[in-house]
């Protein structure tokens, strides 16, 4: 078969585009996917010849009309660059194989910010301060022979905004605790809330207590050729209220091992590691050993799609290999450990097998392959992470703290103790990304007198109200959002469309490790002081995954950002 570019008035000779054969059967459909770039401007056609012996058994012409688009921007202006793209192919099938371009970006006064010849890659980063003025620029596409323009794009730039310059302190909200530290050489007892972590020459915990009852059977350890760690070089190091960090280092004719780690007021205890191999190693574990007493359950989820969840009871006999997930709770009906890292990108074993626990009546114990071999030379950074459980005490009106919709609040009596105590003010679906009650404009929400309207009478009802938001959704009306989104958004994107006042718009869901966090705390912190609340209801509200390397992410879980997004809050 052959498929050529063609005019439709045959004013042209046809171009030869592709070239091939193909297998067919009788009744038996084939599809053949084919990346051939269109780069010859002026043709309108398609033509594909079928030929079987020497005699053309199929002809069949499709038009087309070739989008003259030539230039492409794909702003960075959280790293200070912008990027041009050009079709160069297709430039030179139009202007010549002699084409050269020149890019030029101008300012909203018509002042050129920058300008420079566009180079062979069809790629170019053009440096963009962050103190440039706001406004609308133009980015310009010139032939380098006569200077005359080929092509344009105009971008906005909403310039550096009050929501970078917020701070967040930290401090610690009841019923949280400071951190509390004893220590010693080599040594580190980190008291909070209802729980304590303790180090003793060792780079993982050697004990985990809640609710004055130990979680570990015996010290939580790596196995590395089959042997657990010898003792560390362990130091504490820096110790504020809400935090604790420390060091560990380990060095042996075999291997490196150094940790950094921290624990924080709410028990969440992490730490990153870096392990070189010296020699040749053949497996490297993490091996956690529970009382059989304190594990009957095991739960988890791969990320917020709820499909990926696994929660199993948990007895003697009981043996499972399955594949790698960020976190894993074990315990019983009050107490337990999560067990968490937010990636094994690095790790060099079998993803789907990464994980065994087993339970023999005695004790639990959880074992994860960091790696089944690791070569002289070679070094395995990770990071792994406890958080025991419950991580705060129940609410003085438990288990009467109930969640309803807003519905519900026409059935408290004044008075009398409610039926529903934290009630949902839902009103945002007047317009999915106008949650904040801003858009398009504070003044013109349809939003926000729903919103007043519903709080109000959910608090005559003896509750409490909170509005409807997406956890790390904005819209696409800011135009800080429009501005940014490449850089603030989840990799794979998550998008949802609504309509406001007869036009169409998305929300994006930005990654909590990005500064868009950072922009829609702002806009909480203003919708706070314009609408009563008694507090917030975010949906979506667990951590998905990310890989959009613009802000750091390389296949994560966003569990930790997610975390401090709601440590914000």
């Amino acid at each position: 078969y052959q498929i050529l570019l063609a005019k439709h008035d045959s004013s042209a000779r046809p171009y030869p585009l592709h070239a091939g054969s193909i297998a067919l059967t009788a009744g038996t459909p084939v599809t053949q996917t084919l990346n051939v770039p269109l780069v010859r401007p002026g043709f309108d056609s398609l033509v594909f010849r079928l030929s079987q012996g020497g005699r053309e058994v199929l002809c069949q012409v499709i038009p087309f009309l070739l989008n003259e688009e030539y230039i492409e921007v794909r702003p960075s202006f959280l790293k200070s660059t912008v990027e041009l793209r050009t079709k160069l192919e297709q430039l030179k099938g139009k202007f010549g194989t002699d084409f050269r371009g020149r890019l030029r970006v101008t300012a909203p006064s018509g002042a050129v910010v920058a300008e420079l010849p566009a180079s062979e890659q069809g790629a170019d980063p053009v440096p963009f301060p962050r103190d440039n003025p706001a406004g609308t620029y133009t980015a310009e596409l010139l032939n380098a022979k006569d200077g005359a323009r080929v092509d344009s794009r105009t971008f906005y730039y909403p310039g550096v905004g009050e929501w970078e310059k917020q701070t967040f302190d930290n401090r610690i909200i009841p019923p949280f605790t400071p951190v509390d530290t004893v220590g010693g050489p080599g040594t580190l007892e980190a008291h909070v809330w209802g729980r304590s972590y303790t180090w003793r020459n060792s780079l993982l915990p050697t004990q985990i207590v809640t609710q004055e009852e130990d979680l570990l059977a015996t010290p939580a350890t790596l196995e590395i050729d089959g042997a657990p760690l010898p003792a560390a070089a362990f130091a504490a190091g820096s110790s504020a209220p809400h935090r604790a960090e420390f060091t560990a280092h380990i060095k042996t004719d075999a291997y490196e091992l150094d940790e950094t780690g921290w624990i924080e007021y709410d028990g969440v205890q992490h730490g990153t590691f870096i392990l070189k191999a010296l020699k040749d190693l053949k497996g490297v574990e993490v091996k956690v050993t529970l009382p059989a007493a304190r594990v009957e359950f095991l739960h988890t989820s791969y990320d917020y799609n709820w499909g990926t969840k696994r929660t199993e009871t948990v007895a003697k006999g009981y043996r499972q290999t399955f594949r790698f997930y960020p976190c894993v709770w074990l315990g019983d009906y009050e107490k337990g450990l999560c067990i968490f890292a937010e990636s094994n990108a690095t790790w060099k074993s079998e993803p789907s097998r990464a994980v065994t626990l087993t339970h023999d009546g005695v004790s639990a114990v959880y074992t994860v392959t960091l790696a089944n071999e690791l070569r002289a030379g070679e070094t395995l950074p990770f990071d792994l992470g406890f958080l025991a459980t419950p991580v705060r005490p129940l609410p003085r009106n438990y288990p009467l703290n109930t969640f309803s919709d807003h519905y519900s609040a026409g059935m408290n009596r004044p008075g009398r103790r409610p039926t529903a105590y934290f009630i949902l003010a839902d009103a945002a679906w007047a317009g999915l990304g106008g949650f904040f009650c801003d858009l398009p404009s504070p003044a013109d929400s349809p939003s926000a007198p729903l919103f007043r309207q519903h709080i109000a009478a959910i608090r005559a009802g003896g509750a409490k109200g909170a509005p409807y938001m997406m956890a790390r959704f904005l819209s696409e009306e800011y135009p800080e959002v429009a501005a940014f989104k490449n850089t603030w958004r989840l990799s794979p994107e998550q998008t949802l469309d609504y309509e406001q006042q007869g036009r169409k718009h998305r929300v994006t869901e930005i990654c909590a490790f990005s500064s868009g966090s950072d922009f829609f705390m702002w806009r909480l912190k203003d919708y706070l002081k314009r609408i009563p609340s008694d507090g917030v209801y975010y949906d979506f509200g667990l951590p998905p995954w990310c890989n959009n390397a613009e802000h750091g992410c390389t296949g994560r879980s966003t569990m930790l950002g997610n975390r401090e997004f709601l440590r914000r809050t």
